[in-house]
C-alpha cells in the first residue's frame, strides 16, 4: 500500500510540474524568469495520504499580479519576492510557506503558470507606437505589425507632434494607473473596516471604465475574506476539538484519582494484616505495584492534559496572529498604494507641461525621400542593467522588449526615435492632429482632459 502512495504522489508531482512550466515550456521559454507586472495562475492544493486522493484549495489560488516592485502578495502567504523566480522556485516557495503556516509539512502542493507577460513596445517609425500583449515566440516584425505596421518613407512626423503623441498616450496610461489605484485603496480601506461594502471614489464612478473596476475589487475583497473565514474556521474547529480532549482527560484524572485512592487504602489495610501475622508479604507487594502503576497512569493523563492545554493557547495566538498580520498588510498596502497615488498624479501633471511644450514647435509634417532599409534597435533589461541590440525582422522578442524602429532619412541619416517609458500603453487608434493651441492643455480631440494632481482626469 505504501509503494502505491508513493508512486501516487511522485505521479501528483509530475502532473504539477508540467501544469507549473508548462505555459512557459510549451512556447519555448522553460527558463522565463519572472518579472514585474506579470500575471500568473496559483493553484493549491493538498495531497490526502489517507484517502489517496488531491483536494484543492480555491481559496488560496487564483490569478495575482506580481508588483512593479517584484513582490507578489497571496493569502496566508505575505508577499514573495517573485521577480527573478521560475515557476517552478514560486511553486516550491508558495507550497513550503503554506505548509509551514498550516503545520502540513510535504502534504501542501502549487502550481504557478503565467497567464499575461510583461508587454513589448514598439516604438519610433510604425503607425501606433505603444505596448502590445506579448506572446511567447513574437518577432519584431510581428510586433511591427501589432503596431500597425511601419509608416510610409514619404512622410513622417516630426518630432515635437511624435513627442505630442507619446505624452498623450502616456497620459492616458497613468490616468487609468490613478483610476485603479483609487478603486484598490477604497476596497483595502473597507476590508480595514471590516466593511461589507466598497465605497466607491468619486473618481472612479465619473469614470468610463469605473464599474468595472469596483467589480474586480469587490471580487478580489471577497475571495480574501474567504479565506480568512476559512483559515479562523479551520482554528476554530481544532480549538473545539482540543477543549473536548482536556474535558475527557480531566474525567479520566479524577476516575484515576479513585482508583488511586482505593488502592492506597487496600495496601493500607495488607500492610496491617501482614504486621500481625494474618497475611503474606506478596500481596502487600502486589498491592504496593498496583498503587504505583496508577501513579505512573495518572501522570500520563495530567501530562497529556498540559500538552492539550498548551495546543489550545497556540491555537488562540494563531487566531490572533492571523488577524493581526492581515491588519498590518492592509495598513502597509494602503500606505503604498496611497503613495503610488500621489507618484501617478504628479506624473500626469508632468506629462500635462509636456504636452504643452511638445506643441509649441513644427507645424504638421515633413516630406521624406528615404528608401533605405528601417534600423531595429530592441532595448532589454538583464541581470546587468539595460542592454541595446541590434535586430532583424525575424529575431524573437523577450517580455518587456522596447523595440526601435528607426526610419532612415534622405541622404542615409536616421531620423531619431522617442522612446516611451517602460510603463506606457497603446494608445487609441485614431486621428494624429492634435489641438493647435500650445500655450494652454485642454482637453484633447479624444475626450481626454489633461489635469493636474490636484484634481483627477477622467476619460
Amino acid at each position: 500500500m505504501r509503494d502505491l502512495r508513493d508512486v501516487l504522489r511522485s505521479a501528483l508531482a509530475a502532473v504539477l510540474l508540467v501544469v507549473t512550466t508548462g505555459a512557459v515550456t510549451a512556447q519555448g521559454d522553460a527558463e522565463h524568469r519572472l518579472q514585474p507586472l506579470e500575471t500568473v495562475t496559483v493553484n493549491v492544493g493538498k495531497w490526502d495520504s489517507v484517502e489517496e486522493q488531491y483536494t484543492g484549495w480555491p481559496d488560496l489560488g487564483g490569478e495575482y499580479r506580481i508588483g512593479s516592485g517584484g513582490r507578489l502578495a497571496l493569502p496566508m502567504t505575505g508577499e514573495i519576492e517573485a521577480a527573478g523566480m521560475t515557476t517552478t522556485e514560486l511553486s516550491n516557495e508558495i507550497a513550503g510557506r503554506l505548509a509551514s503556516r498550516m503545520g502540513l509539512s510535504g502534504q501542501v502542493e502549487a502550481s504557478v503558470s503565467i497567464l499575461e507577460f510583461r508587454p513589448v513596445y514598439v516604438v519610433g517609425g510604425v503607425q501606433q507606437p505603444g505596448a502590445y500583449p506579448y506572446t511567447p515566440g513574437l518577432s519584431a516584425l510581428q510586433a511591427i505589425g501589432l503596431a500597425g505596421g511601419m509608416r510610409s518613407s514619404g512622410t513622417t512626423f516630426l518630432r515635437s507632434e511624435r513627442s505630442a503623441l507619446s505624452t498623450m498616450g502616456e497620459y492616458r496610461v497613468l490616468e487609468l494607473s490613478l483610476l485603479r489605484q483609487l478603486a484598490t485603496v477604497a476596497r483595502l480601506q473597507a476590508e480595514l473596516n471590516d466593511a461589507e461594502q466598497i465605497d466607491t471614489p468619486e473618481e472612479v464612478a465619473n469614470a468610463p471604465m469605473g464599474d468595472e473596476l469596483m467589480r474586480r475589487e469587490r471580487e478580489i475583497m471577497e475571495a480574501r475574506e474567504a479565506s480568512l473565514e476559512s483559515s479562523l474556521s479551520q482554528l476554530d474547529e481544532i480549538e473545539n476539538l482540543l477543549e473536548e480532549r482536556i474535558t475527557r482527560l480531566e474525567e479520566q484524572l479524577k476516575l484515576r484519582a479513585r482508583q488511586l485512592e482505593l488502592a492506597q487504602e487496600e495496601l493500607e489495610s495488607a500492610s496491617q494484616l501482614v504486621e500481625r501475622g494474618l497475611s503474606v508479604e506478596s500481596r502487600r507487594n502486589s498491592l504496593e505495584r498496583l498503587v504505583a502503576d496508577q501513579e505512573v497512569r495518572r501522570l500520563e493523563l495530567e501530562t497529556a492534559k498540559l500538552n492539550a492545554e498548551q495546543s489550545l493557547s497556540e491555537v488562540g495566538r494563531d487566531r490572533a496572529d492571523l488577524i493581526n498580520e492581515r491588519r498590518r498588510e492592509l495598513v502597509e498596502s494602503i500606505r503604498n498604494t496611497r503613495s503610488d497615488v500621489e507618484e501617478t498624479r504628479v506624473k500626469m501633471q508632468t506629462q500635462a507641461s509636456l504636452y504643452a511644450e511638445s506643441l509649441q514647435y513644427g507645424d504638421g509634417f515633413v516630406q521624406m525621400d528615404g528608401t533605405a532599409a528601417p534600423v531595429l534597435t530592441v532595448t532589454r533589461e538583464t541581470a546587468e542593467g539595460s542592454e541595446q541590440i541590434d535586430v532583424d525582422r525575424t529575431s524573437t522578442l523577450h517580455p518587456g522588449d522596447v523595440l526601435e524602429v528607426t526610419l532612415p532619412g534622405p541622404s542615409g541619416v536616421s531620423m531619431p526615435a522617442a522612446t516611451l517609458p517602460s510603463d506606457v500603453t497603446a494608445p487609441d487608434s485614431g486621428s494624429s492632429s492634435l489641438p493647435a493651441n500650445p500655450g494652454r492643455i485642454g482637453p484633447l480631440e479624444s475626450g481626454l482632459s489633461m489635469r493636474g494632481p490636484d484634481s483627477a482626469a477622467t476619460q
